[in-house]
């Protein structure tokens, strides 16, 4: 239910904000962690996770300043005579929702608005695709029926009857299902966590490897795997794109600097601890999908394994189902209302609003479901993703805090926020703009270069 429609407006705590932003973090980025820090390096993987994180915090408080400003602008152009810094203390509490690619329509023009709308529709489907791509991987493992692709189909079914409707609520109609789902998340990575970390010291992988602890893969850095290593970690830690849609029904926006840092400080932490220990105890053995290291899990007994092994086990396998239930309605909501709001004010403010945004999402979720069957191997669609992610995560929000700070100062004289950090200085801004170009970049070649020479992944030993 929201305000647009001619109903009131629905809100919620700080700590469902938690959830929802925790939830549209954690996609199947964490599935493939493991594999990133074993292609890059574990000590480099932690570096750049940590590089990464550090830039997202910021970027995302970025779109909150450039939605507060945006919110003060308005107020100030609709005035009959331009108010100046003297005539009123400037009120930056966000109470008036602006999608990002609004926000690019406001400070970089409709150009801005077009350019963006378009990143976001390729980095989305993408990211659905990857949902899908997961789900395959799953699925096909498990092979409950005679063939892989009887199962894959069965399965995506039942996942479409799922998502689907989800992906036609509002958020506020969500926020007991997504915390829900946030605790199944934090109880499946313990759960790899944990038993990685007694396999490693109480089970070789393989016969005559030394230990305890056994490490199957010890390289600190492995520069030529860094395009692949990037990508997957930026595309862990992106949410950029749902900042305005996860903020707005918060009810205590003094409380969003202490809701995205318990976020992306919690993904941190699962992230660094399940990529270090699941790329040092596995090594080459690791699979793009994690979880599917779990598939004979025995708890520790090679003859008879135990009933509570088995619960462990399927709980892990299934993880990444539970993981894209969550995931998936929540980006296609994002491109949904991005398409929404790019359609003319007539159509978007009359009483039919709702089912052309219904509509909007629907064309948003559905086509990636069809999508999936063309690549389903996810660090190659990771890698594609994470590239388009340098745009939505690093390069747009610096663009708005740029442009949003040069238009408040010179029409408000101000452009701090009570969201403003000693970040929020232009110097951090072109410094975020030059590393995010420069790595799209280098990861765009690579991409070109990998797929024209056919390049194969170095022998498991």
């Amino acid at each position: 239910i929201n305000a647009e429609y001619g109903e009131e407006e629905r809100t919620y705590s700080a700590f469902a904000g938690y959830a929802f932003t925790v939830n549209y973090i954690i996609g199947v980025g964490v599935l493939s962690m493991p594999h990133a820090f074993y292609v890059g390096g574990w000590l480099l993987g932690l570096i750049a996770l940590v590089l990464v994180t550090l830039i997202s915090i910021i970027t995302a408080l970025w779109i909150v300043e450039a939605s507060s400003r945006a919110q003060v602008l308005g107020k100030h152009d609709e005035q009959s005579q331009p108010l100046t810094i003297q005539d009123e203390k400037y009120d930056f509490v966000l109470r008036t929702k602006y999608e990002v690619n609004q926000l690019c329509g406001i400070f970089l023009g409709s150009w801005g608005n077009i350019v963006y709308t378009i990143l976001l529709s390729l980095y989305i489907y993408t990211a659905l695709w990857s949902y899908r791509s997961v789900l395959h991987a799953t699925n096909c493992t498990l092979n409950w029926t005679s063939k892989c692709t009887d199962a894959y189909l069965l399965y995506m079914g039942i996942y479409a009857v799922i998502v689907i409707p989800i992906s036609c609520l509002e958020l506020t109609e969500q926020v007991i299902l997504q915390i829900c789902l946030t605790t199944l998340r934090y109880i499946a990575l313990t759960l790899m966590i944990i038993t990685t970390s007694i396999n490693m010291a109480t089970q070789p992988l393989f016969n005559g490897q030394k230990g305890p602890p056994y490490i199957a893969f010890s390289k600190e850095f492995k520069f030529g795997g860094f395009a692949q290593l990037f990508p997957a970690v930026v595309f862990s830690q992106l949410l950029h794109h749902s900042v305005p849609g996860t903020i707005h029904p918060v009810r205590n926006k003094a409380r969003l600097k202490g809701m995205f840092l318990a976020a992306f400080n919690s993904t941190f932490t699962f992230y660094a601890i399940l990529g270090l220990l699941g790329s040092l105890y596995y090594g080459c053995h690791i699979d793009d999908v994690a979880t599917l290291n779990w598939l004979h899990y025995s708890g520790g007994n090679s003859k008879h394994t135990p009933w509570w092994a088995y619960i462990i086990r399927y709980i892990i396998i299934l993880f990444p189902v539970i993981d894209v239930i969550s995931a998936f309605p929540l980006s296609g909501i994002t491109l949904g209302n991005s398409f929404f709001e790019n359609l003319p004010g007539r159509i978007t403010k009359d009483g039919t609003s709702r089912f052309v945004k219904i509509l909007c999402r629907l064309m948003a979720v559905i086509p990636p479901l069809l999508l999936g069957s063309f690549i389903r191997k996810l660090s190659t669609v990771l890698e594609i993703a994470g590239t388009i992610g340098y745009f939505i995560a690093f390069i747009v929000p610096a663009l708005l805090q740029w442009r949003s700070q040069v238009i408040a100062k010179r029409k408000l004289h101000t452009s701090d926020t009570q969201f403003s950090t000693h970040f929020s200085h232009k110097i951090y801004t072109w410094i975020v703009l030059v590393l995010a170009l420069v790595a799209a970049v280098y990861n765009f070649t690579e991409i070109i270069i990998t797929n024209v020479t056919k390049q194969h992944p170095e022998p498991c030993i």
